[in-house]
This record gives C-alpha cells, structure tokens and sequence, in this order.
C-alpha cells in the first residue's frame, strides 16, 4: 500500500509546498510530484516563490555552516590525536602536551570526585587524629594537578621538572616494591595487574618527557635531566625496596 502524500499535503501552506518543490533531493520523488500538483491548483504569487527561495537558500546555508564546522572540529580531532594515530611520525611536542594535560584534567576530575567527599567528612570531624597532618594532605591532592597543569601549559620548565620527578618515582617505587615481594616471597599477595598498569602508563610518560624535543620544548638543561631523573630514581627505588 503506497503512502498518499496528496492527502497528507493537501492542508499545507504554499509556502510549504514550495520548499517540497524547492528541495527535490530532500524529499521522495513521490511527494515532490504531489506538492507539484498541489500547487497546480492554487494561486502561487512570484513573492510567495521569492520568500520560499529565500527559506530554502538559508537553510541550505546553514547546513553548509553546519557541515563545514562537524569538518573543523574533525580535522582538529585528528590534528591532536596524531601521536596515537601516526606513533611513528615525528609528532611536534605539544600536540603530546595537549594530550597529557587532557589525562591530567581527567586524573583531577577523578581525585575531586573520590576526595571531596571524604574531605567533607573530615571537616565535620571534631577531633579527628592527625588533624593538620590530614589537612595539608587533601590542600596538597587539590592544588598540585591545577598547579602542575598550569605550569605546563605556560611551557614552564618547573611543570616538566615535577612531572618528571613525579612519573620517574612511580616507576622506580614500584620496581622497589616488586623486589619487596620477591624477596619476601609476598609476590602472590600484590596486586600485579594495578602496578603493570600504572607502572607501563608511567614509563610512557617518561619516555615522551625524556625525549630530546620534549625537553628543548620546555627549555630545560642536560643538568636539571641528569639530577631529576637519577636523583629521584634512586629515592624511590630505595624507598621501594625498604618499605
């Protein structure tokens, strides 16, 4: 049973009609030919047909606007996701940066959502052990990331400096750690899917920070390097290992 599309426009305004007409591609060809007909029966002025071509004209318009905005954005996706997308390419350091600082915001979001909580809690607690101690550490997970992530934003070389320190102990404390369990045969206890993880994401960031780009990026000496990564390095691993 084929739709009646002379039924359904029959109570349509002209103007209406006309746009049907106006856009062919846009409609099918049987209901272009009922509006056709349609119109055929009434009296169409050359202002009605102006004000419908105008209609038709602005919409078109703004799809266009539409299409080519979906294309901007698209093409700026692909424009800062080239790193993971070209992993092989020589990718300029800040489009790594930019990525970095998404996860960081990311990080942060997770810290508040975790954090907050507890720390309303805390700030309810009369006469909570440990009080400034507590205090100072929820000051400290709030402020560092923001901190953090405008200092690199600002291309600071403070921000890779913390960055750094703070990516290199990770990987170093939890090398310690494993040596821990190993040689107190708790290997079985630790949970190894969370440190593989956390532990790999950690040497990715180190490998893109201890790249020579990276590092002439944010104006940072051979010197600072050698001191960030060794000193801190050997810290952790300690740290690790005697926990």
């Amino acid at each position: 049973m084929s739709f009646n599309f002379t039924e359904q426009y029959k109570h349509y305004t002209t103007a209406q009609l006309l746009q049907i007409t106006l856009q062919p591609d846009a409609y099918q060809p049987q209901a272009v030919e009922a509006a056709v007909r349609l119109l055929e029966g009434r009296r169409v002025s050359d202002a009605e047909i102006d004000e419908a071509s105008a209609y038709v004209e602005a919409e078109r318009q703004k799809k266009q606007v539409r299409k080519e905005k979906a294309a901007a954005y698209k093409e700026k996706a692909k424009d800062l996701l080239e790193p993971m997308i070209q992993p092989g390419a020589a990718v300029r350091p800040d489009k790594w940066l930019y990525i970095f600082l998404f996860v960081l915001g990311l990080q942060y979001v997770w810290t508040l959502y975790y954090s907050l909580p507890a720390f309303g809690r805390f700030l309810q607690c009369g006469n909570c052990p440990g009080d400034v101690v507590t205090y100072v550490d929820y000051m400290f997970k709030f402020a560092y990331i923001p901190v953090l992530f405008y200092l690199l934003l600002k291309r600071n070389r403070w921000g890779w400096i913390l960055v750094t320190a703070g990516c290199v102990a990770a990987v170093a404390f939890r090398l310690g750690l494993v040596t821990t369990f190993v040689r107190t045969d708790t290997l079985r206890f630790a949970n190894l899917p969370a440190l593989a993880t956390s532990g790999l994401l950690n040497v990715a960031y180190v490998a893109y920070l201890l790249k020579k780009r990276t590092i002439a990026y944010f104006g940072v000496s051979a010197v600072v390097v050698k001191y960030t990564v060794w000193c801190v390095a050997i810290t952790a691993l300690l740290a690790g290992i005697l926990l």
